[in-house]
């Protein structure tokens, strides 16, 4: 099979996929190429208060960008069918990116009010990066003669590197866009990372009625990222590393849990129960400064659901679960990202992981040619995590964004979830979220215990209509909405989508 697409803004690509079957063996291959160049733009605008207003810093930034490349992937693999219900599946994947990434900032700078504008200050980002993935699976799935009773065992070895380059131009002009032949500053920063995670997984399913199930597994993941990133300045045609951002940070990560569950089905009662126990193993490094954060940590996630059938297609259900959300690597890596020198983001690798219990009461109401789904809930979250913006010791007219670990969140809410076959050619589907959220904690900031709180009333929804036109033509309308909610240091506002399809 072949398959080739084309869209606007540049959206080019092209794949085939291969199969042969013979006997025993089954060998499949996958090749594609794609080109895509995304346009993107935004705006700022910041007010850094003095006492004396006319003091005032008013600055307006506007961002223009384009990001894309060419990416290219390969895939190859063989299944082996011991009989029909045992198959070994193994597979090799490479695919490699090549990348060109341009900005444009301009920076309005000006004392009073946005009017009475002082400085532009113009600043270019030209970036390259090359990326190359590999993975390597195999996979081992036997099934029995009862339907649902099987096992399964995989494993998964991935190694991706990473290359990115930027130059950074600025030049300044006056408030009548002006040259003012200031030295222009320039900046070069170069970043290289390899990432290697093993994952094996081995899972096993014994049903031992038409409503009752038993499953246990174990899953282990090790992940290793290694990223070194330097931070150039170029004075009188020397390059000088600037130390405040220059690093090699790494993070290594392993995780093992076992987990298994039960449910079966007594006349109109259905229930199922789980247990997960993970334990994982943390080490970030700071190797120029060679701080070194190890962190251990046993956790167990039941989990819990109770369902009761009631008369005329209607159902209730009862259940609780707890979750935890891991800082991701960029939450954890303390470099800055340098397109905009004057608002930087940063990781933070002190964060800890979130939990959150929660706790769910649903009803659901099924039609002819529909159902309804509404349910009430309440979650609670230790150790949320948040970005939150500060300013900069060493400049208080610029700005620092890194993720902090707050005390709690608690969400109570209602949602809806329906569907609705209103006649053969149109389909209703959707759901809706109305909810409270109040989140408070504190950090440290320069030796100063920083408190936060924020509660908010917001909602979410989403439509999704679809309409067979013709026989074989189907056409799609989805909108999704978000609501203005409150944070701990603002608001945001709304946001609306439309997808035609």
């Amino acid at each position: 099979s072949f398959d080739v697409n084309a869209g606007y803004p540049e959206n080019f690509g092209a794949g085939m996929n291969l199969n042969y079957r013979k006997n025993k063996f089954n060998w499949f291959t996958n090749i594609g190429i794609r080109y895509r160049n995304g346009p993107g733009s935004g705006s700022l605008k910041q007010i850094f208060y003095d006492e004396n207003p006319d003091s005032s810093l008013y600055t307006q930034m506007k961002r223009t960008h384009e990001r894309g490349g060419w990416t290219g992937n390969f895939k190859f693999g063989a299944d082996y069918y011991f009989s029909p219900k045992s198959i070994l599946t193994t597979a090799f994947s490479y695919q490699r990116s090549d990348e060109s990434n341009s900005a444009n900032l301009t920076y309005r700078d000006a004392y009073g009010s946005f009017d009475n504008v002082f400085l532009i200050t113009d600043r270019t980002d030209n970036e390259f990066e090359d990326e190359a993935d590999l993975e390597y699976s195999l996979t081992y799935r036997r099934t029995f003669e009862k339907k649902g009773h099987e096992f399964t065992a995989d494993i998964r070895y991935e190694d991706k590197t990473e290359t990115e380059g930027s130059v950074f131009e600025e030049n300044y002009f006056n408030s009548a866009g002006e040259n003012l032949n200031l030295p222009v500053f320039d900046q070069r920063s170069n970043n290289s990372e390899g990432n290697e995670r093993l994952n094996i997984k081995v899972d096993y399913v014994q049903p031992f009625s038409k409503d009752s199930k038993f499953e246990v597994g174990m899953q282990s993941s090790f992940r290793t990222i290694d990223n070194d990133y330097v931070v150039k300045e170029i004075l009188d045609n020397e390059e000088i590393i600037n130390p405040n951002f220059t690093n090699q940070f790494i993070y290594e990560e392993n995780i093992n849990a076992l987990y298994s569950s039960y449910g079966n089905k007594i006349n109109k009662i259905s229930y199922q129960i789980g247990l997960r126990a993970e334990y994982s193993d943390v080490r970030t490094e700071l190797v120029t400064t060679n701080e070194i954060n190890d962190r251990q940590y046993a956790n167990l996630f039941p989990s819990a659901f109770l369902s009761y059938d009631l008369p005329e297609q209607n159902a209730v259900q009862l259940s609780y679960s707890r979750r935890i959300r891991r800082p991701r690597f960029w939450d954890l890596n303390p470099f800055f990202t340098l397109s905009d020198r004057r608002n930087t983001f940063s990781g933070n690798p002190n964060l800890d992981p979130e939990f959150t219990n929660s706790y769910e009461l649903q009803h659901i109401k099924y039609w002819e040619k529909g159902s309804l789904s509404s349910a009430i809930y309440y979650r609670h979250t230790d150790d949320v995590i948040q970005r939150i913006q500060t300013l900069n010791p060493d400049d208080p007219q610029k700005t620092i964004t890194a993720p902090e670990n707050l005390a709690t969140q608690d969400d109570w809410g209602i949602e809806f979830t329906y569907n609705l076959s209103a006649t053969k050619w149109w389909r209703l589907s959707g759901d809706m979220n109305f909810f409270y959220s109040e989140t408070e904690g504190s950090y440290d900031f320069e030796g100063e215990t920083i408190e936060l709180y924020g509660e908010t009333y917001s909602m979410t929804g989403r439509l999704t209509s679809r309409t067979t036109l013709w026989k074989k033509i189907d056409a799609q309308v989805r909108i999704n909405y978000r609501a203005p909610r409150v944070t701990t240091q603002g608001k945001n506002k709304s946001i609306t989508s439309v997808d035609i399809g």
